[in-house]
């Protein structure tokens, strides 16, 4: 039984199954007596171990020379059970699932995955990117029918945890499209350690044209429009996205338009290191990158403390420091985005806190101001953190949320 989360009756009727209901999920309140200190590891069976500090240094010596394979290319993520509210949506009636890996080493290839013991072992040695997707079995006449929405998750998270945000969309035909970025979920490579921005954008365009070859392959009539959103790294993921793959080239996937949330624009001084532990992770890096060095965002992303145990009780999200690749790959992307934003030419909407610790709200309505789009708007919402989207524990607690998806579905919706 997961620990971390459950669901609660409620009247709310965002999708048919049998029944022809789907009740709104909210996160139950965690006892008084656990302290958030105690939740980083421990708390869920299902938690994959942490590798020491000598090891994260001694593998990729090993691994290089050939002298070691590791035994499961997600360090234990791939057989996570999925949250209650995944399941849920999964096991209605009139849902279609599709869960994939597309491999991204020298081999290539991509196949449908089921997440079991036999999928750890033939990946073993070889790497990849996962995602999975929702749609209605029958989505003819719907407003989304032919039309794909694409979310992308921030640090530390997964796709799959969009999956009690996009009860609306699925309900009204979108198809949702949610991929592990490298290094997160069901993904390959050690948890969070991302040395290069483009592998996490070239994942993105490899989920996008895997899905459209899936398509192909099944006789299936491409979608008519697709979609990006993103919240805080997923916007800069989806950003970035749009400026190495330009919908307006002809041979890129074109996309309609992009919501985005508390988008990584500009990081706020509360969450940058200091300078000198900056100057140390710049020395350590060429050797030492894998190793986790600050703390970063942790427990800045909302006042309410619920939200960073409800994090932290979770197996598969990141836990941990920031690792020293992770966070100075971060950095050097964002001084590089300052310069692109002429670039962005789609139709967009950003949705930004006011009171945001981790990213700057100031620092997205000064960027976004210089994009060339000619349907573009920018709102920062007073009353709102990092996380915009927290999950409520009751339907009043859940009210700040409500009001984030409908902009976001009423946006989208409005240009489909």
């Amino acid at each position: 039984m997961n620990t971390f989360s459950s669901t609660n009756e409620s009247t709310d009727l965002l999708l048919g199954n049998e029944d022809h209901t789907l009740k709104t999920i909210y996160y139950s309140v965690p006892p008084a007596s656990v302290r958030p200190k105690d939740l980083f590891r421990g708390l869920s069976p299902f938690e994959p171990p942490v590798p020491s500090r000598a090891w994260l240094l001694v593998e990729p010596i090993l691994t290089y020379f050939k002298l070691y394979t590791p035994p499961d290319s997600t360090y234990g993520r791939y057989l996570i059970p999925p949250l209650p509210e995944e399941e849920y949506l999964d096991s209605s009636s009139l849902v279609e699932t599709t869960q994939r890996r597309i491999f991204t080493d020298a081999v290539g290839g991509s196949e449908n995955v089921s997440l079991t013991q036999e999928e750890v072992e033939s990946g073993r040695g070889r790497s990849w990117v996962y995602w999975k997707s929702w749609e209605l079995e029958d989505r003819k006449g719907k407003i989304g029918e032919g039309v794909d929405l694409l979310v992308v998750h921030g640090i530390g998270d997964y796709g799959t945890r969009w999956s009690i945000h996009i009860g609306k969309f699925i309900s009204q035909g979108f198809r949702v499209i949610a991929p592990d970025l490298p290094a997160h979920g069901h993904s390959s490579e050690i948890h969070c350690y991302v040395p290069s921005i483009h592998h996490l954008t070239e994942s993105i365009r490899l989920v996008i044209a895997d899905v459209a070859e899936l398509d192909a392959s099944k006789g299936r009539e491409k979608a008519k429009k697709m979609f990006i959103s993103g919240a805080s790294l997923g916007a800069f993921v989806g950003l970035s996205y749009l400026l190495d793959y330009p919908p307006a080239d002809p041979r890129n996937p074109k996309i309609e338009g992009a919501f985005f949330m508390c988008p990584l624009i500009t990081i706020s001084a509360a969450s940058r290191p200091s300078k000198t532990i900056e100057n140390i992770a710049r020395v350590l890096e060429p050797i030492a990158g894998r190793l986790p060095v600050a703390q970063a965002q942790r427990g800045k992303g909302h006042v309410d403390p619920r939200v960073e145990i409800s994090f932290l009780l979770n197996p598969q999200t990141y836990h941990g420091p920031l690792r020293i690749s992770t966070g100075m790959e971060i950095s050097r992307a964002v001084v590089a985005l300052e310069r692109r934003a002429p670039e962005i030419t789609v139709p967009f909407k950003v949705i930004h806190g006011k009171q945001d610790r981790i990213t700057s709200p100031e620092g997205s309505q000064e960027w976004f101001s210089r994009c060339m789009s000619k349907d573009q708007t920018v709102e920062l919402w007073d009353g709102y953190e990092h996380v915009m989207n927290k999950v409520g524990y009751d339907k009043e607690d859940d009210e700040p949320r409500q009001r984030v998806l409908n902009s976001w579905f009423d946006w989208v919706a409005a240009r489909v």
